[in-house]
């Protein structure tokens, strides 16, 4: 069973209607272990910046036993897709399957709904990367100042943690490439298992530093000059977000972009 925590917006927020084509190809049916299902609350909603890949939603009033092992499909003419994701509050179930854009707009049709397309992204990060002291070559901790800032036009909410759940408590949604005089240094991997994450707000012009610890990836053990490459992985949602907030089934999703943010630094390892 997945169980799913939804944070927050209006279901009508961002949303850029797509006109359905003049005929739908017969009615949706949901069915679970081959038994049909009553829905209600579709939503047709893009997941990508090129409105290729769209995600069908639907709420069933209902919660079905043992829902690990269950095996939901949506019907629609010829087609049978199969459920890529469902969960429950306890009180109903939803069910996410993904389609492409042509199917989802014949399934809109169905359904009578409009399926719905990003809009364009407006917003944009830059970055700069400071080592705030000296650095000797061997030492335990290399600290690292990353600061994130917001050069579009509108505020942004960016999502910082979730990735920290590991055994050195590193940072993941950040990855290095470190050479020294040339020659590339191996990076440690460290796998992660989720970790607390909150969205935070970034007006126009506003930073965040994250303080990060180089050695959590890269043992800086000969002094020299080396270069540093870092690169954040964003979560970001619209300025109209309020955390806290519950989303309509798959709105975050769909509102939600993914945007990796580079900053390099020249950095002189002393004996």
């Amino acid at each position: 069973m997945m169980l799913r925590t939804l944070c927050c917006l209006a279901a009508a927020a961002c949303a850029v209607p797509v006109a359905p084509p003049p005929s739908a190809a017969g009615p949706v049916r949901l069915l679970v272990d081959g038994n049909e299902v009553a829905f209600r609350e579709p939503a047709v909603l893009s997941i990508d910046d090129a409105n290729a890949r769209f995600h069908v939603n639907l709420t069933a009033p209902t919660v079905f036993a043992n829902d690990s092992g269950i095996m939901p499909v949506l019907h629609h003419g010829e087609q049978g897709l199969r459920s890529s994701s469902w969960g429950n509050d306890g009180k109903e179930t939803w069910f996410v399957f993904p389609v492409n854009a042509s199917d989802a707009r014949t399934i809109a049709a169905a359904l009578g709904v409009v399926a719905r397309e990003r809009p364009p992204w407006t917003g944009q990060l830059e970055a700069q990367l400071r080592a705030p002291g000296e650095v000797a070559a061997g030492a335990a901790t290399v600290p690292l100042q990353f600061e994130l800032t917001n050069t579009g036009p509108l505020p942004l909410w960016f999502l910082d943690g979730g990735r920290g759940r590991n055994q050195v408590g590193r940072d993941n949604r950040f990855q290095f490439v470190v050479d020294r005089d040339g020659t590339a240094l191996p990076i440690i991997e460290v796998h992660d298992f989720g970790g607390i994450a909150m969205y935070r707000r970034l007006g126009p012009g506003e930073s965040w530093t994250f303080d990060v610890d180089l050695a959590h990836w890269c043992r800086l053990a000969k002094p020299g000059v080396h270069r540093v490459r870092a690169t954040y992985g964003a979560d970001l949602m619209p300025p109209e977000y309020e955390p806290g907030q519950t989303l309509a089934p798959g709105l975050h999703s769909h509102l939600q972009r993914e945007r990796t943010v580079a900053a390099e630094l020249v950095l002189t390892v002393h004996e």
